[in-house]
């Protein structure tokens, strides 16, 4: 026998062996990883039923007026004078990080507008630093509602703060 030939023998035994049982055996894991997939989809399913159960057992607090129903949470979760004192003090820390760091992505987002040509690198770092300055505004408008709640004792709610006379003054403060 020729080289050639025993190149196609050799050929021909790849195939046999090695290609056709992993094109035979495909459609079999498909099937497998298609029953997988249900099993995982009803799991989940049953998951989120769970889920959607504990959040049903939500307790709401049943109050004529926002103090009240800030002194009902501060009586429900045992909290003292000096632990609230140590929650504002956090929550102006994570108010104030939370400014800066918008404020040097909206820095960061002009110099990117200035500087950088248009490109890849160009969208996706004004992408990330759009998302990144939107993400810490809106934590920032979350620790200013935690903020005026802890100051004057009373629940409010976002609509209320930002119907507010002092909203920016707080926003800032």
């Amino acid at each position: 026998m020729t080289i050639r030939g025993k190149a196609a023998q050799a050929a021909r035994w790849t195939a046999r062996c090695v290609f056709l049982p992993r094109f035979l055996r495909t459609p079999k894991d498909v099937i497998d990883r298609v029953v997988n997939v249900k099993d995982e989809m009803q799991s989940m399913g049953a998951q989120s039923i769970k889920e959607r159960t504990r959040l049903q057992n939500v307790q709401y607090l049943d109050a004529p007026d926002p103090k009240t129903a800030f002194a009902k949470l501060v009586k429900g979760n045992e909290w003292t004078e000096p632990e609230l004192a140590v929650q504002l003090r956090n929550v102006r820390i994570i108010k104030w990080v939370s400014l800066t760091l918008a404020w040097a992505f909206l820095c960061a987002l002009a110099a990117i507008a200035l500087y950088i040509p248009f490109g890849l690198m160009f969208f996706s770092l004004f992408g990330t630093c759009w998302v990144a300055c939107i993400c810490f505004s809106i934590q920032v408008l979350k620790m200013t509602l935690f903020q005026v709640q802890l100051q004057e004792r009373e629940l409010i709610s976002l609509k209320a703060l930002t119907s507010r006379d002092d909203f920016f003054r707080r926003l800032f403060l």
